[in-house]
């Protein structure tokens, strides 16, 4: 999937209360600070980190030095790997967990947008790792193919499904 994909698919699953589910209080996502979307936006990036190409929002605001040790997992993990897991979820929980007291629980954000993200890759034919490094084969439900039809029209057909019912 690509970038925009899983941006609005993330938000979407801010809209729906993704986030009551994990006990944080948050106001809709067109009342929400901007700081909540980007953080949001974020984590529904940060699993691509280990993709060459993905994730350049995050990268391209960067300073040079930071930018190229964002690259860093590109070049260690394989894409789909081990960010892709359920791994990347507890330090980010902690995070939301240590600043809980925060009125911006950017921690649980984060973690939401990555959540998002490895659904989003689960329902594709290359699927995910999802209990890395228990067992490194790939799982999902295979609906779509990445880069595909579906894949390109999907952000369009939930954000219209989004409108259409009256969010």
């Amino acid at each position: 999937m690509n970038g925009s994909t899983h941006v609005i698919l993330g938000l979407i699953a801010y809209e729906l209360g993704a986030l009551h589910v994990l006990k944080c209080d948050a106001p809709g996502l067109l009342d929400a600070p901007l700081g909540h979307t980007l953080a949001l936006a974020v984590g529904a990036l940060l699993p691509d980190l280990d993709h060459r190409y993905g994730a350049q929002p995050l990268k391209k605001p960067l300073p040079r030095p930071l930018a190229w040790l964002l690259q860093l997992p590109a070049h260690v993990f394989t894409h789909r790997g081990p960010l892709h897991s359920l791994l990347v979820l507890p330090p980010l929980l902690a995070v939301g967990q240590y600043f809980e007291y925060i009125p911006a629980p950017y921690g649980y954000l984060l973690a939401l947008g990555c959540v998002s993200h490895i659904v989003a890759d689960a329902l594709t034919f290359s699927g995910v790792p999802l209990f890395w490094p228990l067992v490194r084969r790939r799982g999902g439900l295979p609906l779509f193919r990445t880069g595909g039809r579906v894949d390109r029209a999907l952000p369009f057909a939930v954000l219209a499904g989004w409108l259409w019912l009256g969010k």
